[in-house]
């Protein structure tokens, strides 16, 4: 991977660690912390200033997406290779909860903007999301043909976007949050 500065293209860094492909990368909302999920089936999380990693998370749930929390307390990760994705603490980089997911493991991860769900698609044609702070299941919604790769929240938290393999996006009413 390779750190470029936006506003003139100069190369800043390259970040070498994994064995395989970079499969999704994600900013703490500081921007001290880059962190990336590889098909090695690890997610490293990097010190952007120095290029240096600073923790590597290790397993089969942790293949393909990673997402931090709006206040970057938290940090997502989820796979295709297993059916739960993943909650961290940032702190001390060690596991909260899981979050059970249906069969085909599950594919991007995404917050709300205010922290309190986690919402994510699978291979099963269903957008799932969970409450943060317990890992209950809020909703599993169905409506795609074929694998949903691709959520996001509107900046309201009011609205979930999927996006599926089949070429369509789909817009979903989402639960009033529950905090």
């Amino acid at each position: 991977m390779h750190l470029w500065r936006v506003s003139d293209g100069t190369l800043l860094r390259s970040l070498k660690g994994h064995s395989r492909g970079v499969v999704d990368i994600a900013f703490s909302p500081n921007g001290v912390t880059l962190a990336s999920a590889s098909l090695d089936r690890t997610v490293t999380l990097w010190d952007v200033a120095r290029g240096a990693p600073v923790h590597t998370i290790r397993g089969s749930s942790v293949t393909g997406a990673a997402a931090f929390s709006p206040d970057g307390s938290l940090f997502a990760t989820a796979g295709a290779a297993d059916d739960q994705g993943r909650l961290w603490s940032t702190d001390d980089w060690r596991l909260l909860r899981k979050l059970e997911s249906a069969r085909g493991g599950m594919g991007n991860v995404a917050f709300s903007p205010d922290g309190a769900m986690l919402a994510a698609g699978n291979a099963w044609y269903e957008v799932r999301w969970w409450s943060v702070s317990d890992g209950a299941l809020l909703r599993a919604v169905k409506g795609h043909a074929d694998s949903v790769n691709s959520v996001a929240f509107s900046p309201s938290g009011e609205t979930l976007a999927s996006g599926s393999l089949d070429g369509t996006v789909r817009l979903w009413r989402v639960p009033s949050s529950p905090r």
